[in-house]
């Protein structure tokens, strides 16, 4: 009898042991990111009426950015004001330093109404992950063709969304990224659609669901509140490492970091869909031309989350 209860525990072990590894490996760890890289039409506006140092030109601070990609390592990072020189002096600076797992996506958001704008893009681990389900939203009253953004002058906003799939385990979850405009009346009707977007593209929040971008928007604001009533702030959901100040914007002078502008979301039908490990503002700081500061009026945001 001893010995059949033994025979039995093994099989009902050995059993479990085929299980586990196979509910484990369904969880995967995302370090997702966002970064407006402050367009070279910005910058060379803000060094021309002596708003900002001369040093803090793209080609000056190409450098920086790319230190940024390669320490952090992100899976996933989102750009805003990314015009096509910045666009291809990121992919050949990331080749020349050996990085080469990375495939981009960026979309402009009025090629035909404002060339002039820059571009939002995604940049993301193609050894990782497939991308589908790629769409565009402009940030306006008919947000399926190229449009301005309500009281916006002269500038068109969009949303860009896709699907990523992790190869190894089939894991699906969805990523927003974002430019808002800055009058409050864009950034307020840019909350809503932002939510209506999403349930189009994720109905039953099946799948977990990332936004993020510069969003021109303090907590305060009703932006944010609109938002926050359907997506969680992984600032505030994060449950391991998480820096005390989470200022963004370190403005045309590149003084310490102050407001926050940029957010990355998360949202799922179920709260134990996701676990937010770590949530950081990467304050990284190097020489540019003749001083030490900031590459971008703004900084990256990273978060890594556990998708279970």
């Amino acid at each position: 009898m001893n010995v059949m209860k033994k025979f039995i525990t093994y099989i009902i072990f050995a059993f479990a042991l085929t299980l586990s590894p196979r509910l484990s490996a369904r969880e995967i760890e995302v370090k997702i990111g966002t970064y407006n890289i402050w367009a070279r039409e910005a910058r060379d506006y803000n060094i021309r009426k002596g708003h900002a140092d001369s040093s803090r030109t793209w080609e000056n601070s190409l450098n920086g950015v790319l230190d940024i990609i390669e320490q952090e390592n992100f899976d996933i990072i989102g750009f805003n004001e990314a015009d096509e020189v910045m666009q291809d002096d990121i992919k050949r600076g990331l080749k020349k330093r050996g990085i080469r797992k990375y495939a981009f996506w960026f979309v402009h958001p009025a090629p035909t109404l404002y060339p002039f704008q820059s571009a939002n893009g995604l940049a993301y681990n193609k050894r990782r992950f497939r991308i589908s389900d790629q769409r565009v939203t402009w940030l306006s009253d008919t947000p399926d063709v190229e449009s301005n953004s309500w009281t916006e002058k002269r500038r068109a906003k969009i949303c860009i969304s896709a699907t990523f799939t992790e190869k190894r385990t089939g894991r699906q979850f969805i990523v927003m990224l974002t430019h808002t405009g800055v009058t409050q009346t864009a950034v307020t009707n840019s909350a809503y659609l932002l939510l209506e977007r999403e349930r189009m593209f994720n109905p039953d929040g099946a799948k977990v669901c990332f936004i993020m971008g510069d969003m021109n928007a303090n907590p305060r604001q009703q932006y944010t509140k609109i938002v926050r009533e359907h997506w969680a702030d992984t600032y505030d959901a994060c449950t391991g490492e998480r820096e005390e100040s989470r200022g963004s914007f370190n403005g045309n002078k590149g003084e310490k970091p102050f407001g926050p502008l940029d957010y990355i979301y998360v949202h799922a039908a179920s709260n134990d869909a996701y676990e937010v490990l770590e949530h950081r503002v990467i304050d990284y700081q190097t020489r540019i031309g003749g001083i030490v500061t900031y590459p971008s009026d703004h900084c990256p945001v990273m978060a890594r989350v556990l998708i279970n």
